[in-house]
């Protein structure tokens, strides 16, 4: 069996849904939110749920798939397009985490419009 951590999981995680379906073991969850958090405990009473900012989460044990969809409103065509400048900007810390991890893969979800607004160049 594979093994994962999700990041940004809100509060059902659709992409553990998909990844527990396919057969993976979502050892970890990264939520913000409180209510997220303790929905995620409720649904995954064997997993480690992290109810904390990302940015305060110094490491995460060895994986094979770190996945997630850093906060995007900064980057939405339907937002005011601040990109980099965005309080939310969260995707360097995702990138750092799996630079700690060194997962054999990530996946990383996201708004159609990060592209065009920069996301892609911050890497």
């Amino acid at each position: 069996m594979f093994s994962a951590i999700s990041l940004f999981s809100g509060g059902v995680d659709g992409l553990g849904i998909a990844f527990e379906t396919a057969g993976f073991n979502i050892s970890h969850y990264v939520e913000f939110d409180p209510f997220c958090a303790a929905n995620l405990s409720r649904l995954h009473p064997g997993a480690v749920v992290i109810e904390d900012d990302v940015r305060n989460v110094a490491t995460l044990p060895t994986t094979d798939v770190v996945f997630g969809g850093p906060p995007c409103q900064g980057f939405s065509i339907a937002g005011k397009r601040l990109g980099l400048a965005d309080d939310r900007y969260l995707w360097p810390e995702m990138f750092r985490l799996v630079r700690v991890i060194q997962p054999r893969v990530v996946l990383v979800e996201n708004v159609r419009g990060a592209a065009s607004g920069g996301l892609i160049d911050a890497v």
